[in-house]
């Protein structure tokens, strides 16, 4: 559960039910590395096949539009 609530208080990514984020904040603290090293890895893999696939432009705005929503948060 404070899995969950870590993942909506740092990705705007949506998970679990809504207003997850307001039960036990401090639980969630010891998932944010965790968390984070999800969020590069996935971002490492996309980087990688799309700088297989497309010239380094496409590759690196595609990258930019997928790491929107990891990286924006909404409030």
């Amino acid at each position: 559960m404070s899995f969950l609530v870590a993942w909506q208080l740092l990705t705007a990514i949506p998970v679990g039910r809504r207003g997850l984020a307001a039960q036990r904040p401090v639980r969630s603290l010891a998932w944010f590395p965790l968390i984070g090293l999800i969020l590069g890895a996935m971002l490492a893999g996309f980087d990688f096949l799309l700088t297989q696939l497309l010239p380094d432009l496409p590759a690196a705005a595609l990258l930019l539009v997928a790491g929107l929503p990891m990286a924006l948060k909404e409030g």
